[in-house]
């Protein structure tokens, strides 16, 4: 879980850094929403497990949903994060499930 949620905060940190180096872009609400899931996920690390997977999961899916709608971003770098989001995503889900029934 803190590996996950660390691979959020890092994708929200690129986010962020893309933002803030293009002034056309360094609006208000593209820097909250680069922020927003790594907020999110350490907060799901403070909480118990069964509440905390759901939430990191969540925000490693709204950054990828976040990154694969923005126009900002090469298609190279759409593919690319399409690629680690899935199954970033299937381990932890698979994690979760595994430590339901152990």
């Amino acid at each position: 879980m803190t590996f996950a949620a660390t691979i959020s905060a890092f994708l929200s940190g690129t986010k962020y850094g893309t933002h803030v180096a293009h002034v056309d872009s360094a609006q208000w609400s593209n820097v909250v929403a680069s922020i927003l899931p790594q907020f999110v996920s350490f907060t799901g690390l403070l909480l118990p497990q069964m509440i905390g997977f759901p939430l990191i999961m969540a925000s490693i899916a709204l950054n990828g949903f976040i990154d694969l709608t923005s126009g900002s971003y090469a298609p190279w770098y759409k593919a690319l994060r399409l690629a680690l989001t899935v199954p970033v995503l299937a381990s932890l889900l698979l994690t979760c499930i595994f430590k339901m029934f152990h």
